[in-house]
């Protein structure tokens, strides 16, 4: 049995349109250490199968997110290799709780290291983004003298979270709609999109609409950057695309029209000039190497 308070908070990471991968996927293992917490199972394989269950349903909660997976796939893996060893009901489920908070800790020191390649990069340029990446954000923030311009990002348009954000921290941004991407390239140095996972082939999943930037910036000559955490790098070359409800883009039924709001696409790796990562900067052909195997 999984908890009520479990339930619901793994309700909300699915429903959530607005929070990037690495902040689901810390909540993510944040629900899984008050699982923990909560456990009143009598052994550790009782203990073991529930937090499987519950690692389970935050993985399909949100699919097309390989961080979520990744951490929580290695929770489990530790618990599971300590229960092995013979470890008692009371240190697994202080592990858990312990591995969560350590990963909390840990993404905060990686993106700090992201932050720090990434905004040295994009000194002294006008940068476009596409939807809303906590990471891109402060890269920005943090960056000398740049200038942004953010697409709408359709069809919950977090791009105007961005353009928001942006503009209060005193940077001169320009909100621009998705389809006015190739009109705009051509005042554009340089790309920059958080990404949501990196294929082996260097391949990234992200917001629907990133493919058409990167192929709008490839027209125009203008390099495109990912940046995000290795913690989003999968040891294969497809992944789960998310489809949500047609009411996000039409209000109302449309007769005898069917209506399809997939929620991330693929940019192949073709037009990706590097992605940013805690390691500095990785070329596509370079990903495979630093992709760990099971993930």
């Amino acid at each position: 049995m999984i908890y009520p308070e479990v339930a619901q908070r793994i309700e909300k990471i699915k429903n959530d349109r607005g929070s990037g991968a690495t902040r689901l996927s810390l909540d993510a293992v944040d629900i899984l250490g008050c699982a923990a917490e909560k456990s009143g199972k009598m052994n550790t394989a009782e203990f073991l199968e529930e937090m499987e269950a519950v690692g389970k349903r935050l993985i399909e909660a949100r699919p097309s997110m390989a961080p979520l997976r990744n951490r929580v796939l290695n929770i489990l893996r530790d618990i599971r290799e300590e229960q092995r060893k013979g470890r008692s009901l009371d240190d697994l489920r202080e592990l858990t709780v312990s591995l969560a908070a350590a990963m909390k800790e840990d993404s905060r020191r990686i993106t700090l290291r992201i932050i720090q390649h990434a905004s040295t990069l994009i000194r002294n340029k006008t940068v476009l983004t596409h939807s809303y990446s906590s990471t891109v954000l402060e890269t920005l923030k943090q960056a000398e003298n740049v200038r942004a311009i953010t697409t709408e990002s359709r069809p919950h348009s977090e791009g105007r979270l961005t353009a928001n954000k942006l503009a209060e921290a005193g940077i001169l941004v320009t909100l621009i709609t998705d389809a006015s991407v190739g009109h705009f390239m051509a005042e554009v140095d340089t790309v920059l999109v958080g990404v949501d996972t990196v294929l082996s082939d260097g391949s990234l999943i992200n917001k629907m609409g990133t493919y058409l930037v990167a192929l709008a910036a490839r027209e125009s000559d203008v390099p495109f950057y990912g940046v995000c955490e290795t913690y989003k790098f999968v040891n294969r070359n497809a992944a789960e695309l998310e489809e949500m409800e047609a009411s996000e883009v039409v209000a109302e039924p449309l007769p005898d029209v069917k209506v399809r709001n997939i929620y991330f696409d693929v940019t192949p790796a073709k037009f990706v000039t590097a992605i940013i990562t805690e390691k500095g900067l990785l070329r596509p052909s370079e990903i495979a190497q630093h992709t760990k195997s099971g993930n």
